[in-house]
């Protein structure tokens, strides 16, 4: 041990040097500040050293002279003796006390007696003990500590240890034949509740799966969508230690299996953290084609989560008529997960269940060196802003809760001792952040233009995210014929995906969304009641879509001729002519110019919303004001209603039969639609050119239908 281990335990500082004066006085002085005479100046070198065996010191005496000496290997000789038990001026007689003096232990004169008597010289009796860390006492201390609290105290730059957590189970590889086993994680399966439901590992392949769970559909042992129940099985996967980013490896996820055009078999994922849900994801087999293997990403934007959960869904366009159980189902054939010492955590919602971040020793540990047989522990643990929360060292686990409230950064500062009790120094940065809101409706889309009454109209819902809780949504069935219950038997709704509801007499109610479900199907059952074609109108969320119900209407295409029974009758991209002839029709025109006859009856005549540049004018040759609708609520911004509407329309009165109307459209063209009717002057009350004021509002409100208020 030399000087250097010995005031290991002086926490000096750079830049600064201790100073032993002539009276055994402690003192620090200043890089350029000169030492008195006689007095010892330590030198501490404490730059990037962890441990106390690394240290190095020298040791400078001033001279009376005002000379500097290097006396760092006589003092380290001396404290070796000292260690030793020896006598220090054994190894320098010159390092006795009072050496050369006449008084001193060394022989500095001497003198001569007879020869009858015996010539003898003084003897140093030195006796010791055991060497042991050197300690100030509580003047020198206490002075030292004045020293140090200046106003601007120097800082001392430390290496923080760094840590990586990173895990591999299954296997990962596209061509497969990489086995890493599961050996690392918990699995565990569920189904509907019910705990029957068991996980299948491949010990050759590592390919996870369910079995026991819901009725086999399928493939036997996938993770499988249940068309009866509309839930899915689901597969659970903990984490040994909380993770940020990862990815996993699927297989046999079909694309094109569904009904329809790209319909593929679909999965959804939940990231957890202490069974709380924290991020989620959709998945598809659009890109793998008849089953192949396919890598997704597990984004959680830097949320940390300790448990991955895997579910089916019904086809990602859904069932478009499906009747077979067999939905989308998929087997999990690898993971792989990382983190760093950054971390983002929920913010606490309820202060008897604080959000909790714990990282096990093991990961923390993860990059120090053990080839010698190192042992280690944590012995410390604070945070920089004690606002933020709590932190402990529980069963070798650093745990950190939010406090409730809290919305912001802070570190957890820690220490890990080895056994020889040196100390390393460590961060883990954390952020806490607010709940993310609900999920919620971002597009609702009726799939058909109109129905027969009987039939089912089929409404699509997609969310804004995957759901990461149960969540609720309020809904509203309306009908332009009056009374919802004659078109609507509102006790027969059905969904996918698991979605339940509660509905009211008067078409209002919630839904019941599950976790993990970023898509669902509504199925409305109609009545043969109402006469007509009726509106019939479905709200969630604030997003509005809308069907047709008619007595019983027949689906036409632009080439096929026309009778006097209500039909639904579309046209193509080209300039078509349709023809109705008699009954109450729906006219669609396309993106041609278009010449619509609805014929006898009460006809609407509808746009669709179209991906190509609108540019066509149609004409609407036997329009009747008050029987017959124009409906392009299809066409135009979501954000248009009423009053929008009569800011943007421009509508044109050409002569007593007839009306040039021009509208924006959502993809920013204008669409252009003459309404006229040669056989009534139908507008005569109009002044001719530009109608504007109350006669545009009572015009738009006779002609239109399907505008929001």
């Amino acid at each position: 041990m030399g000087i250097a281990n010995l005031i290991a335990s002086i926490n000096a500082i750079e830049s600064q040097s201790l100073v032993i004066g002539l009276d055994g006085s402690v003192r620090l002085i200043q890089l350029g500040e000169k030492a008195l005479p006689g007095e010892l100046v330590i030198n501490l070198d404490l730059t990037g050293n962890k441990s106390a065996e690394q240290l190095q010191a020298d040791v400078q005496q001033v001279s009376a002279d005002g000379d500097i000496i290097d006396v760092t290997q006589d003092i380290d000789n001396i404290i070796s003796a000292i260690e030793q038990g020896e006598d220090p001026t054994l190894a320098d007689p010159e390092l006795a006390p009072a050496a050369g003096e006449t008084q001193g232990s060394s022989l500095g004169l001497s003198g001569t007696i007879g020869r009858d008597g015996a010539e003898s010289q003084a003897e140093t009796l030195f006796v010791t003990e055991a060497g042991r860390t050197l300690e100030f006492s509580r003047t020198q201390s206490l002075s030292l500590f004045e020293l140090l609290s200046s106003n601007q105290p120097p800082i001392i730059e430390r290496d923080n240890i760094t840590f990586d957590f990173k895990l591999t189970q299954g296997d990962m590889t596209l061509s497969g034949g990489n086995n890493e086993k599961w050996d690392e994680v918990d699995l565990s399966a569920s189904f509907a509740g019910s705990p029957g439901a068991n996980v299948t590992v491949n010990d050759d392949t590592g390919r996870l799966g369910i079995s026991d769970g819901a009725d086999r559909a399928g493939p036997v042992d996938q993770i499988q969508y249940d068309r009866e129940s509309g839930t899915s099985e689901k597969l659970s996967i903990k984490l040994p230690s909380p993770a940020t980013s990862g990815s996993f490896l699927v297989s046999r996820l079909f694309a094109d299996e569904g009904e329809g055009t790209n319909n593929h078999e679909s999965g959804s994922w939940v990231a957890k953290l202490n069974g709380v849900v924290v991020a989620s994801g959709e998945f598809d087999g659009e890109d793998l084609g008849r089953g192949n293997r396919g890598e997704f990403d597990i984004d959680t934007g830097g949320f940390a989560f300790d448990e991955i959960v895997f579910s089916a869904n019904e086809y990602s366009q859904g069932l478009q008529g499906d009747k077979d159980k067999d939905s989308s189902d998929y087997f999990v054939e690898g993971i792989e997960v990382e983190a760093s010492n950054n971390f983002a955590v929920l913010e606490t919602t309820d202060p008897s269940n604080p959000t909790s971040l714990e990282i096990p020793q093991s990961t923390i540990f993860s990059q120090l060196d053990y080839s010698n047989n190192q042992t280690y522990q944590l012995t410390a643990s604070s945070l920089t802003n004690s606002a933020a929360g709590v932190v402990v060292i529980e069963n070798g686990k650093i745990v950190f809760k939010a406090s409730p409230g809290f919305i912001g950064s802070t570190t957890i500062e820690f220490e890990i001792t080895d056994q020889d009790n040196n100390v390393q120094h460590g961060v883990i940065n954390v952020e806490v952040k607010e709940t993310p809101e609900p999920a919620t409706v971002e597009t609702l889309t009726a799939e058909q233009v109109a129905v027969s009454e009987g039939d089912d109209l089929l409404f699509t819902v997609e969310l804004d995210k995957v759901t990461l809780s149960e969540t609720t949504l309020a809904f509203q069935i309306t009908s332009s014929g009056g009374d919802i219950l004659n078109d609507i038997d509102l006790d027969k709704l059905t969904f996918t995906n698991g979605v339940k509801y509660t509905v009211n007499a008067d078409g209002t109610g919630q839904l019941i969304v599950p976790e993990s479900v970023g898509e669902f199907e509504v199925y409305l059952p109609t009545n043969d009641v109402g006469d007509g074609n009726r509106e019939i109108s479905l709200v969630i969320a604030g997003q509005e879509s809308s069907s047709y119900l008619a007595d019983d209407i027949k689906t036409l295409s632009h080439t096929d001729v026309a009778t006097d029974d209500a039909e639904l009758i579309i046209a193509s991209d080209q300039d078509d002519v349709l023809d109705a002839l008699g009954g109450n029709d729906i006219l669609i025109g396309g993106l041609g110019n278009d010449v619509l006859i609805g014929g006898d009856g009460d006809d609407i005549f509808k746009w669709l919303d179209q991906t190509q540049t609108r540019n066509e004018h149609d004409i609407v040759s036997d329009f009747e004001l008050g029987a017959d609708k124009i409906d392009v609520s299809e066409i135009l911004s979501d954000d248009m209603n009423l009053n929008t509407l009569l800011g943007s329309i421009d509508i044109v009165k050409q002569n007593d039969n007839s009306l040039n109307v021009t509208l924006p459209s959502d993809g920013g063209d204008s669409v252009s639609i003459t309404l006229k009717n040669d056989a009534v002057a139908q507008f005569d009350i109009y002044q001719s050119g530009q109608i504007s004021g109350d006669a545009l509002n009572n015009l738009v409100a006779d002609i239109f239908v399907n505008i929001p208020d």
